[in-house]
């Protein structure tokens, strides 16, 4: 299985983030601005699980009630987009 996309709407500092990886990808930027948030971000919404203290709710951007995880993953040349909530869920 191979991630090919992620698409993040308030995680963390990150209000929108769109990544696109291939088969090598680095993350690199000066400290504080992201990239471990991006790690446990992916972690998430792969396993539905915090490596860092916390809930749900500690990984939504600041002054935001929810926000999004998108992954798009392929597996044996099937595309798989796979969507994690984050945050209070407002029921409409």
């Amino acid at each position: 299985m191979k991630i090919k996309s992620m698409e993040v709407i308030n995680g963390f500092q990150h209000k929108h983030l769109a990544l696109s990886f291939s088969d090598f990808n680095v993350i690199v930027g000066p400290n504080g601005c992201g990239k471990s948030s991006i790690a446990e971000l992916l972690g998430f919404a792969l396993t539905n699980t915090f490596s860092w203290p916390g809930n749900v709710d500690t990984i939504v951007t600041q002054d935001e009630e929810k926000g999004s995880v998108e992954l798009l993953l392929e597996d044996e040349g099937e595309e798989i987009l796979l969507k994690t909530a984050l945050g209070v869920q407002v029921e409409s």
